[in-house]
């Protein structure tokens, strides 16, 4: 898999189409698209998947036909992968997880406010975020 840009409207609708096609961009990203790319998915009929010790460059495809998927792996000769059945999607997830592992809790400094995502250059910066702080709404980190 590759890592992308997720991009501001990550598919949100109508959000993405307007800035993927406005500005040429393609800043409105895609649902597609990850800053942490895994060999790893969980799926409506409460089944996991995971290739734990696979870091090649490869592809899922969920699209060609909607009764399996596709999995791509370039220069390797074997894959090993684990799958998991659960009465729930949290059980599959748990079970994802434990072979994974698991993302620590957020700092409680998170939890205090609202991490803004603003964009287009300095001056737009500093404007948003001074009207932001004007209007009261509490912050806890801006992401650039």
């Amino acid at each position: 898999m590759v890592s992308s840009e997720g991009g501001v409207g990550r598919g949100l609708q109508p959000l993405t189409d307007l800035l993927n096609t406005e500005k040429k961009s393609r800043q409105g990203g895609s649902p597609l698209t990850t800053y942490a790319p895994s060999y790893s998915f969980a799926t409506s009929t409460r089944r996991g998947f995971v290739w734990p010790d696979h870091t090649e460059i490869g592809s899922l495809d969920f699209w060609s036909n909607p009764n399996w998927f596709n999995v791509n792996m370039w220069k390797t000769n074997q894959m090993t992968f684990h799958v998991i059945q659960g009465a729930n999607l949290k059980k599959v997830v748990s079970g994802i997880t434990r072979i994974v592992g698991r993302m620590r809790a957020l700092p409680r400094w998170t939890q205090d406010g609202a991490i803004v995502g603003l964009q287009g250059g300095e001056y737009m910066v500093e404007k948003n975020y001074k009207f932001l702080r004007h209007a009261g709404i509490p912050m806890t980190g801006i992401w650039l």
